[in-house]
């Protein structure tokens, strides 16, 4: 019962912080927790629930990224340090505005 009760605070918690300007997405994320922990369920079921729950709290806390209309009136990301970036890095335009001349170039000669 402890490990339940330290599971659904930790799931309303991680969205809170995954949705922290988001007031629709954490009422309906706060909705559904809620119903998930009301359904009845089978004691052998218990074990495997939790490490479900504890897995998104991981996602949550880890993946779930918040955009915001910035100052000059653009969408910026906010990224925590705690986000999982990865580690695949995104292409350069200015790169691929020159290689694509440069073959370019080369199809012409």
């Amino acid at each position: 019962m402890q490990a339940r009760r330290q599971l659904y605070r930790g799931l309303l918690r991680a969205q809170r912080s995954a949705f922290a300007e988001d007031t629709t997405a954490q009422e309906l994320a706060r909705t559904r927790t809620r119903t998930e922990f009301q359904l009845p369920r089978k004691e052998e079921e218990i074990p495997a629930l939790i490490q479900k729950g504890n897995d998104v709290i991981k996602i949550l806390h880890g993946h779930v990224v918040q955009q915001a209309e910035n100052n000059r009136g653009h969408m910026e990301l906010r990224i925590k340090k705690e986000h999982k970036l990865s580690k695949a890095k995104m292409p350069d335009e200015k790169t691929d505005a020159n290689t694509s001349t440069s073959k370019e170039e080369d199809a012409t000669k």
